[in-house]
């Protein structure tokens, strides 16, 4: 079972009983919470993750000299491992943007590749980029980008170490409600 599951403070989950071998998937996401940036570090930040059509956006528009403004969520999915592997592993969770391992990532060796397909509102993401860090055993953790989605929202995420993996992207759309 998990444990003591604290986020800023609070227990979330005090204990948990995996009902038999199999994929487990494990997820939380965050309220809507909002970021306001001076020009220069809001460009900054969308070139890290990879947003230049936003940073053009916002040139045509005559915004890029303007505090940018961010309302966002966070969503997250960790894939867990009770004895046996299953195909539960690519179960869709139904978040508004969600990665899909196409394999189970329990069953990879260093040299393979994890396919993953990223969904928004349930279709293909293309576009996307995708980061991934990893934390080897006993060393620093390391991050790097992995790619872009194709048209699929399909992208190959090659696995060059043991350790624990995680997965990173982001999506930004203008927001259609007002202030």
């Amino acid at each position: 079972g998990l444990a003591n599951l604290h986020v800023q403070g609070r227990v979330l989950l005090s204990e948990a009983t995996i009902p038999g071998p199999g994929n487990v998937i494990v997820v939380a996401h965050s309220k809507p919470n909002r970021i306001e940036l001076a020009p220069t570090d809001f460009e900054k930040y969308l070139k890290h993750e990879g947003l230049e059509h936003v940073i053009q956006w916002r040139a045509e528009h005559a915004e890029s000299s303007r505090t940018g403004r961010e309302r966002y969520s966070k969503y997250v999915k960790s894939l867990l491992l009770a004895r046996n592997a299953s195909d539960y592993y690519r179960h869709v969770v139904g978040f508004p943007i969600e990665i899909i391992p196409e394999a189970n990532p329990y069953s990879l060796k260093v040299g393979d590749s994890l396919p993953i397909q990223l969904l928004f509102r349930n279709r293909p993401a293309a576009n996307l980029q995708v980061e991934m860090a990893w934390l080897p055993p006993g060393k620093k953790a390391k991050i790097r980008i992995a790619g872009r989605t194709d048209d699929q929202g399909r992208l190959k995420i090659p696995i060059n170490s043991k350790g624990v993996w995680r997965l990173h992207t982001v999506l930004m759309e203008r927001c259609s409600e007002p202030e």
